[in-house]
């Protein structure tokens, strides 16, 4: 069974550390991305140096990245470690630009 790309939305605080740290050891999860909008470049070690050895190359991406990479993929889990506020129109970009709807509410 394929692993499914994981990306991970706000990645800069606690909460995305946790996440990323999970994925790591989760049997199906692959990381595909790791978005910030404030160190879009910057290498991951840098914000979390306890996941070097499970991310030795990973950099943070930028939203348009982030876009790029769930629209080319069939299947993907989106986390998001963003502020409340933020978050809502984080998952939305990608999902609009896949042409997903919005689910009714």
């Amino acid at each position: 069974m394929s692993a499914i790309p994981a990306v991970v939305l706000g990645g800069t605080g606690y909460v995305a550390g946790e996440l990323l740290r999970l994925i790591a050891a989760h049997p199906r999860f692959e990381l595909a991305a790791v978005m910030s909008d404030t160190q879009p470049g910057e290498p991951l070690a840098a914000a979390f140096p306890h996941l070097a050895s499970a991310y030795p190359d990973e950099r943070f991406k930028s939203q348009a990245q982030l876009q790029e990479i769930v629209s080319a993929a069939r299947l993907s889990a989106v986390f998001s470690a963003a502020p409340h506020g933020a978050s809502a129109a984080l998952i939305d970009a990608p999902r609009e630009r896949r042409g997903c709807r919005k689910p009714r509410a």
